[in-house]
């Protein structure tokens, strides 16, 4: 009886002991589902810096609903409807992604943008830097003086007077996809230009024999100087995606104090006028086809012609692949991204576009600013610093165009040979 007794009294110790156990292994559990919980829906950036006519993509994490976007000031920034927002004036606006009752804000600042100074008077022989404000590392400026024969400027806004007269120098941001600045230039001192001496006229000039006037012959006209009867006045050879900016003022009659330049492209395909700037610098892009462009510009009744002949240069990648300081890295580490090509001292710049492999949406970062690697021949490095707008994950090769110091472009894209390097281009945030 002790021992049944005894058994008996052992089994609901065991019961208990039994209990205990599983109601703690109920709470860890419950504890581990809590914080294994669905994350919270997110905008992937809540305050953005973003410079005049520049972009950037919104959009919500952790969710597949699609949002209602909407901009509380359409004048400083708009949004679409896949969450692209373009800067358009100064100030601040929110971007609100709308789902349901709930509402994501991301703040946009948007600077002012100006040049530094809007008139400069210098004596010949003098310089003075302008500088352009409200612009980031990734915008380009393109500086270009209307006369350079007065003032000349360099591609960091270096002025230089070179002799008397006035003229105006021009920032262009972003091959013209931007605003365009200019700034007076007077220039005092210096010689002006000397007019061709003129020869005295005889007191009593002597009479000269009648001559019969030989027949005026007729001029040999080149046809590879003509299109449509139009004289030539410019041929280039470009690449793909070519920008080139030309003073056509030179091109029309001295007599024509405002140019009314009007233009027509025998191919946009192969180039085009993108933009006339205060109706003297023509802005010129070339397209993704090979062959010849005939752009007739017309100046009140004068017209004239520029040639683009577009090729395409095969350039040899053989290789493209990341540095990393460890197996993952975070926001604020730097890799370094490396492109070998058979371009030694011809290689110009490259652009990498990369992507997430987590989102559905491609998220890009543009890769600039490469140099030659010391270490290695035919290889170009560039660095990229994490950015916390980065989302976590797996991120490689979207796209990329490489330049060679004629202009000359190669793209690599994902329906092509970025699939070669795939192995090799990879790494992941944390």
């Amino acid at each position: 009886m002790a021992r049944g007794k005894g058994g008996k009294s052992m089994n609901k110790k065991s019961l208990k002991i039994l209990v205990s156990v599983l109601l703690v292994f109920s709470l860890v559990f419950q504890m581990s589902s809590g914080s294994q919980a669905k994350a919270a829906v997110k905008l992937n950036m809540t305050k953005v810096t973003l410079t005049l006519n520049n972009t950037v993509d919104l959009y919500l994490e952790n969710t597949s609903s699609k949002p209602k976007w909407s901009s509380s000031k359409k004048s400083v920034a708009t949004v679409d409807s896949s969450g692209e927002v373009t800067a358009k004036g100064p100030g601040t606006a929110k971007i609100t992604a709308k789902v349901g009752k709930k509402q994501y804000v991301c703040k946009i600042n948007v600077p002012k943008q100006y040049l530094s100074s809007k008139t400069v008077t210098l004596n010949a022989g003098e310089s003075k830097n302008l500088r352009m404000y409200g612009v980031s590392k990734t915008d380009d400026i393109f500086w270009c003086s209307d006369n350079e024969d007065i003032a000349t400027i360099s591609s960091s806004g270096k002025i230089t007077a070179v002799r008397n007269g006035k003229t105006t120098v021009y920032a262009i941001l972003n091959a013209g996809l931007g605003e365009t600045y200019s700034c007076d230039v007077i220039v005092q001192g210096g010689q002006e230009a000397t007019p061709s001496p003129v020869p005295p006229a005889s007191a009593s000039p002597s009479p000269s024999p009648s001559v019969s006037p030989s027949p005026t012959p007729t001029p040999n006209l080149n046809p590879e100087d003509y299109y449509n009867g139009n004289r030539i006045v410019q041929k280039t050879k470009a690449g793909f995606y070519h920008t080139d900016i030309v003073d056509v003022g030179k091109y029309f009659s001295s007599d024509i104090e405002t140019y009314v330049i009007k233009n027509e492209s025998s191919n946009r395909g192969i180039a085009y006028v993108d933009k006339v700037v205060n109706n003297r610098l023509v802005m010129v892009r070339t397209g993704g086809y090979i062959g010849t462009a005939y752009i007739t510009l017309t100046c009140n009744t004068e017209r004239v012609v520029l040639r683009y002949n577009v090729e395409h240069k095969q350039i040899d990648i053989t290789g493209i692949y990341v540095d990393t300081p460890g197996i993952t890295v975070k926001a604020g580490d730097k890799i370094k991204i490396h492109i070998d090509t058979m371009m030694d001292n011809a290689f110009k710049s490259a652009t990498f576009y990369l992507k997430s492999y987590e989102l559905n949406v491609p998220a890009r970062v543009s890769v600039t600013d490469f140099v030659k690697d010391p270490k290695m021949p035919y290889s170009y490095v560039a660095e990229l610093t994490i950015s916390k707008d980065m989302p976590a994950g797996m991120w490689g090769l979207d796209w990329c165009m490489v330049y060679d110091d004629k202009g000359y472009v190669e793209m690599v894209n994902a329906n092509g040979t970025v699939n070669e390097f795939a192995d090799t281009f990879f790494f992941f945030v944390r």
